[in-house]
């Protein structure tokens, strides 16, 4: 499936942010808003609070059908969007044991159980405080690039996301000029829905990724376990997590990812927005 991806020279950087539990912004040019995403997997108390506070708090699961059959989470039964993007809003689900649910640890926990392709129907409760959306082949929009994006970082793809809301105005979402402001002051690398809204099949995807995590080399990784006694696994024992992930899935390899970081220029506003 990997093999038969194109990516752009600059576009390991965001599946490689999320590899590394890195949270990354893909940034929608049509709706002009952005969803900061989490692979679901590697979600803990600090990533997810941090999701919260950047975001309306609204967090969502967005997932392939095949993961909501097996987990057997029912569809919403009435859909009055009026989008044909291939996605579907589910119930809102809790893992089994998080209390109220609705804390950051809790939604982290939330996250990883939707991951965990080893989770049942008994795993999790209904109704929750995740929100889960149904992501069909052939689906296309920030939602299932988003999803295609974890899935390129060689994890359950399982994408956790937030819209992002602007820090100048609260009662709006952010736009695409407010959002590559924020990649840049926080240091996320970003990724870009294509501008044709090309169809995400599996297998056969193309994805049009912008980089600015070159800003972010050489920083430590940001997102701390906050004390949660369930909180993820460290990196060394999340399996097929690592760059050599994106090295095998991706055209070119980690180190030339790590190289580009390194010399890669600022991009301009023309660089950065279609």
């Amino acid at each position: 499936m990997a093999d038969r991806i194109e990516v752009p020279p600059t576009g390991p950087c965001a599946v490689a942010a999320l590899a590394d539990g890195e949270p990354v912004l893909v940034v929608d040019p049509v709706a002009d808003v952005a969803l900061l995403v989490l692979a679901g997997r590697t979600a803990d108390t600090g990533s997810v609070g941090r999701m919260i506070r950047m975001t309306c708090g609204f967090l969502c699961a967005a997932m392939p059908a095949t993961t909501v059959r097996r987990l057997r989470i029912p569809m919403s039964p009435v859909d009055e969007r009026g989008e044909d993007d291939g996605t579907r809003f589910g119930i809102s689900v809790d893992a089994v044991g998080t209390g109220t649910g609705i804390s950051a640890g809790a939604r982290a926990t939330t996250f990883r159980a939707l991951a965990d392709p080893g989770s049942r129907p008994e795993s999790i409760v209904r109704p929750g405080h995740v929100m889960t959306v149904q992501v069909a082949d052939g689906a296309r929009g920030r939602v299932a690039h988003a999803v295609e994006l974890v899935r390129r970082a060689g994890m359950e793809p399982v994408a956790a996301y937030g819209h992002l809301v602007s820090s100048s105005d609260p009662r709006r979402l952010a736009g695409v000029e407010e959002a590559l402001f924020v990649a840049r002051t926080a240091r996320l690398a970003t990724s870009r829905v294509p501008a044709g809204i090309e169809p995400v099949i599996a297998g056969r995807s193309v994805l049009t990724v912008m980089d600015t995590a070159h800003a972010r080399a050489g920083q430590p990784r940001r997102t701390g376990l906050g004390g949660d006694p369930r909180a993820a696994p460290s990196r060394a024992h999340r399996p097929g997590l690592s760059r050599r992930v994106v090295e095998r899935s991706l055209t070119g390899t980690a180190e030339r990812d790590r190289s580009h970081r390194r010399t890669m220029p600022d991009p301009s506003p023309v660089d950065r927005v279609p």
